[in-house]
């Protein structure tokens, strides 16, 4: 199946929001009633204003009670107002932007989630969860047939190879995937159909280092 790319495609949409002149502790309630990390920080128009993590959170409050615990609220620090706590400039990505963009800005920022606008106004927020969802979905972890896992020089098309060979042995290719690595680039190859010894013994006679048969 066909596997996007776009931050649209995994971000969550229309995730839960507070508000900045909100209490600290309704945004932990609220973080523990969803099960969620962080909640974008919206003013009375709409306008993003902040993002509030869980860490943000655990810094604001009394060190010896624990904000999401049930008897956070005897803590005053959690009577301050969002605005307080919240981080006031969240990096933001489009929603048409590629999913790597997102995932450099995650790794750049050293953050677990990015905000998700469109004209102005969010859309959704894309995390680290999601991030790792696509990234799954691309290696087709719940695909069937064989998984092959080889090295490819540096600069060489491996596709129009692999699929020659596919078609020659009656194999239909559902994904590949190539990263990146020091001297050349690492191929993988999802194939179903019965998958002869020959197309792996193919590749090694090319010249190609076969890390993995799955």
């Amino acid at each position: 199946g066909r596997v996007s790319v776009l931050v649209v495609e995994w971000m969550t949409r229309a995730p839960a929001t507070i508000g900045p002149d909100d209490l600290l502790i309704t945004a932990a309630e609220l973080m523990t009633r969803l099960k969620i990390r962080r909640l974008p920080v919206l003013a009375a128009g709409g306008q993003v204003v902040g993002v509030l993590s869980r860490g943000d959170l655990l810094a604001a409050s009394s060190s010896a009670l624990n904000p999401f615990a049930p008897d956070a609220r005897s803590d005053p620090a959690l009577a301050r107002s969002v605005r307080s706590a919240m981080c006031s400039r969240p990096v933001i990505v489009a929603g048409e932007a590629p999913l790597e963009v997102a995932a450099r800005l995650m790794v750049a920022h050293r953050i677990g989630a990015v905000l998700v606008m469109s004209r102005d106004q969010l859309v959704g927020i894309l995390t680290e969860s999601d991030v790792f969802r696509a990234f799954t979905a691309a290696l087709g972890s719940n695909a069937t047939g064989l998984r092959v896992t080889f090295h490819v020089a540096e600069g060489e098309d491996i596709v129009p190879v692999v699929a020659a060979r596919a078609t020659a042995s009656g194999l239909r290719i559902t994904s590949v995937m190539i990263y990146p690595r020091e001297g050349g680039s690492s191929a993988v190859v999802r194939l179903e159909g019965q998958v002869p010894p020959s197309f792996v013994e193919h590749l090694w006679r090319l010249g190609h280092r076969v890390m993995s048969v799955v």
